[in-house]
Order: structure tokens, then C-alpha cells, then sequence
């Protein structure tokens, strides 16, 4: 199965993530995914940069992840997004809330 035709899917088996049908290769990493993941469950929601330090660094104790981590995986996910689907952005960063999942 390629997933759906328009917007993300995410094979939570095999950790695939398809943009408009198409597999984004190489594969995420581990964070990127979880990232992912954690807005793919709660699409147009704003999600906290509390919530995303829980779900990437779970085994953290968060006063320790700082906010140039959060930034920086941000960053790396929407580029690697980017680079899968440039017609078409999909994480929307909400200033002084947290992040969006735009899904189509």
C-alpha cells in the first residue's frame, strides 16, 4: 500500500512516511519520526514545544533538553519534508505556541 494520494500517511509498522504518495527515502530518523508522528495524530492542533520534548526525548528529564534542540529538530524535519515535497509545506511553526500538522 502507498498510502494516500494527497498529504502525509505514516506506516507506523515499518516507520514509512509517504508525502502525496511518494516514500521519503532516505528514511527520517528516530526523532524526525517521532516528531512527525506526534503532529500526524492531531492534524490543524497546535502542539506545545512541551509535548514535543516529551514524545522525541521520552528518557529525558525535560529542564535538560533546550531550546535550541527543539529548534534544531524542527528544522531538520520540515527540511527533509521540504526535500521530499517542495510544492508543499506540511508543518506550519505557530510562534510563541508550539507546531501544526497542515494537512490538505
Amino acid at each position: 500500500m502507498i498510502g494516500r494520494i494527497e498529504g502525509i500517511w505514516i506506516d507506523t509498522q515499518n516507520h514509512a512516511v509517504w508525502l502525496d504518495a511518494l516514500m521519503v527515502d532516505p528514511p527520517l530518523s528516530t526523532a524526525q519520526y517521532a516528531l512527525l508522528a506526534l503532529l500526524y495524530k492531531t492534524p490543524n492542533e497546535i502542539v506545545s514545544r512541551e509535548k514535543i520534548v516529551a514524545e522525541v526525548w521520552p528518557d529525558i528529564d525535560p529542564s535538560g533538553v533546550s531550546s535550541e534542540a527543539v529548534d534544531g529538530i524542527i528544522k531538520r524535519l520540515r527540511s527533509r519534508l521540504r526535500k521530499s515535497q517542495p510544492k508543499r509545506e506540511y508543518v506550519e511553526v505557530v510562534r510563541g505556541h508550539g507546531l501544526r500538522l497542515i494537512e490538505p
